[in-house]
């Protein structure tokens, strides 16, 4: 299994992780994986002008961090209408 591999079974684990934090009974238990995760990425932003030079890469590169953060608020949002009609 390569880095990619590794990385989409990472991303696949945190996903699950997020359909069990969503469940629980307070709504900030379930956003705490998107809030990591979009921490993370303006951690990447603030320090990646140090190594990157061109804006362009900078912005895809904040694009492409973001799509896990994209994926657990879909999780959060799916599950709490679920468990708000319940």
């Amino acid at each position: 299994m390569g880095k990619s591999g590794l990385l989409l079974l990472f991303i696949i684990v945190l996903s699950i992780l997020q359909t069990y934090l969503v469940k629980k009974k307070s709504k900030w238990v379930g956003l705490m994986l998107p809030l990591i995760s979009f921490a993370f990425s303006i951690f990447l932003i603030v320090i990646s002008p140090n190594f990157i030079s061109s804006d362009l890469i900078i912005f895809i590169t904040f694009v492409l961090v973001n799509i896990p953060t994209a994926i657990y608020l879909t999780i959060f949002f799916i599950y709490r209408d679920k468990n708000i009609q319940s």
